[in-house]
């Protein structure tokens, strides 16, 4: 098998001709400005020009500053991580990724996140149409149809 970042792709041609138009815009940094934004605008209450800056990694208490998007994003590429060594045996691991990218190359690989994001950068967006398909694969809640109700189902892959 081929060693590929992603590990959802997205299949419509419309909505990744859609996601190329807003990536050529500017979308990337826009979408890396809004997780990093404490609050919300669309969140009654909020303050949507608090922000807190991302790079202070020391501080024990840093989750319980992050945001509501901050904490999804990071969760998120902890899922695709954990989705990394759950699809790959020990074998595959030394076998394939120890040596095709080195043991160093291998380990960052199989910690990366949505789109291969290193674990300390999960404050950016390295490519939406990879954040998009990681959303609509995993998360219940994604359908474009859904009313609101209680769905039993985990994934709106069947």
């Amino acid at each position: 098998p081929k060693i590929v970042s992603g590990l959802f792709r997205l299949s419509c041609p419309l909505l990744c001709e859609a996601i190329d138009e807003y990536e050529g815009e500017g979308g990337v940094r826009q979408l890396s400005d809004w997780v990093r934004t404490t609050k919300d605008m669309n969140v009654p209450g909020s303050d949507n020009a608090e922000t807190r800056n991302n790079n202070n990694n020391n501080n024990n208490n840093e989750e319980n500053k992050l945001g509501w998007k901050q904490k999804g994003y990071q969760t998120a590429n902890a899922i695709q991580r954990q989705l990394r060594y759950e699809l790959t045996t020990e074998e595959d691991r030394q076998s394939k990724l120890v040596s095709r990218l080195g043991e160093y190359n291998a380990e960052a690989f199989l910690g990366s996140g949505v789109a291969g994001i290193p674990p300390g950068q999960t404050y950016n967006v390295k490519c939406v149409h990879a954040h998009v398909a990681d959303h609509l694969c995993r998360c219940p809640s994604s359908s474009p149809a859904d009313n609101g109700s209680d769905s039993s189902s985990s994934s709106n892959v069947s």
